[in-house]
């Protein structure tokens, strides 16, 4: 596989998986669901971590990224 299609592959993925725990972590960081053993802020961070690499690889890719928040 030449180097470039590597490189889109591998940010394609990426993407999805940070999409995925976008998904996964929203209804804690929205209130609709509370965590129990304390691990909370940890779920705050990482949905932040994910959020704004999402919002660097769009910004990279020339893709408008305004929406994040709304719908992944």
């Amino acid at each position: 596989m030449a180097r470039p299609l590597k490189y889109k592959a591998m940010v394609n993925s990426i993407t999805t998986w940070l999409k995925d725990e976008l998904k996964h972590d929203a209804e804690i960081v929205n209130g609709l669901e509370h965590m129990t053993d304390g691990t909370e802020d940890i779920v705050h961070g990482r949905y932040e971590v994910c959020r704004d690499l999402l919002h660097y690889i769009r910004s990279i890719g020339g893709e408008e990224h305004d929406d994040l928040d709304s719908g992944v």
